[in-house]
């Protein structure tokens, strides 16, 4: 065969090849052919997997493309770790079993003043009469004391707290975002003691809402939380939304 005849042919299943690889994949079984396929094992032999897919249980499924919306914010490569942190099964569901920044809740509601497309116990409205005094957020199995990082502006009058917590066996932060204040009592930088008072529930956001806006974040890995400005604290580049019942302390029984 001629070198030229050669060259042609190569060029042709060059141009195949790339053509494959620009069409969607989809998923692919792989099997192991000849003797070999009688074996004992022999189905974990395989062949490789075509660009874009891994094997998973001898299908070679598609891996999705990286993705350039906010969403990807804590991701690892195009894998999403967590957008959000839902309610632990472990914990009770009703939030009636939890002890509150304020007394008395008359009920739980998705706050209006939350981020859009937050969802239920995220971002919470606890339903008070104006005025009613708000204590610091009791977590479980938090270390030391609470700190205020902020108070003022974000969501109508604001306070701010920074929260260690201990799981299992590693230190985890969280910040609370207690707005909708009526009242501030408190600064920057102040340590908490426990049941400490931060205000009086308002309406300060001007939604005609009279409650207090809730929000419970975790923090990021290798976040330094007090470097953040106002507006950051809710970034999901910095901080997950986080369903208050994961951590707030139980409320005592009698």
């Amino acid at each position: 065969m001629s070198p030229l005849v050669r060259a042609g042919i190569a060029a042709a299943v060059l141009a195949a090849i790339a053509a494959a690889v620009d069409r969607p994949l989809a998923p692919v079984l792989v099997t192991a052919d000849g003797p070999a396929a009688n074996s004992a094992g022999a189905a974990t032999l395989l062949r490789p997997c075509p660009p874009g897919s891994l094997l998973d249980n001898q299908v070679c499924v598609p891996v999705p493309a990286p993705s350039s919306s906010e969403d990807t914010a804590g991701a690892v490569g195009n894998w999403q770790i967590y957008d959000r942190l839902p309610r632990r099964p472990d914990r009770p569901a009703d939030p009636r079993r939890y002890r509150w920044p304020v007394t008395a809740v008359a009920a739980f509601d998705p706050s209006p003043l939350g981020a859009a497309g937050a969802i239920p116990l995220d971002a919470l409205l606890l339903v008070a009469p104006i005025a009613t005094p708000v204590t610091a957020p009791s977590l479980e199995h938090q270390r030391g004391k609470a700190a205020v990082l902020y108070s003022g502006p974000l969501i109508g009058q604001t306070v701010v707290t920074e929260h260690r917590v201990l799981e299992g066996t590693q230190e985890q932060l969280y910040v609370a975002l207690v707005g909708n204040l009526a009242s501030i009592a408190t600064r920057a930088g102040v340590e908490l003691d426990a049941r400490a008072k931060l205000g009086t529930v308002g309406d300060s956001a001007r939604r005609g809402v009279s409650g207090l806006h809730l929000e419970i974040r975790r923090v990021r890995q290798g976040v330094d939380v007090r470097a953040l400005q106002p507006d950051e604290f809710r970034s999901r580049a910095h901080t997950i939304a986080c369903d208050a019942r994961n951590v707030l302390a139980l409320a005592l029984t009698r």
